[in-house]
């Protein structure tokens, strides 16, 4: 499997994955709920950086949660062991996001949308 898919292979795949909407904005970090909720991919998820991927104020900004943490947040958002999982954001670097997400046993495997890949 490809790490990345792009916007004709989601798709068609759109019943087989499950989709995770992490926007977020530094200068409004209620941009992604916001934007989730203007209009989201049918079936998305919205996963929010400061609640669900990051552990307590710590070092840095968005210190990585344990792992029990982030089992029990996928576990919330109804996303199983056996589920594949595509990761979207508005911006470039949204691929990075889901290569830096902590390490759980029994993880759900990781397609990043690649939406961005033609961007200037």
């Amino acid at each position: 499997m490809q790490p990345l898919i792009d916007c004709p292979s989601l798709a068609g795949r759109l019943d087989a994955v499950r989709l995770c909407d992490i926007r977020w904005a530094l200068v409004d970090p209620n941009h992604g709920k916001s934007a989730y909720e203007d209009g989201h991919i049918p079936g998305a998820v919205f996963v929010d950086l400061d609640t669900d991927l990051s552990a307590a104020p710590g070092p840095g900004r968005h210190p990585l949660p344990t792992v029990d943490t982030f089992a029990k947040t996928l576990g919330r958002l109804g996303i199983t062991p056996g589920d594949e999982v595509v990761v979207y954001d508005a911006f470039l670097f949204a691929p990075l996001d889901a290569q830096r997400a902590p390490p759980w046993d029994g993880s759900p495997r990781l397609i990043q949308e690649d939406g961005d890949k033609d961007r200037d």
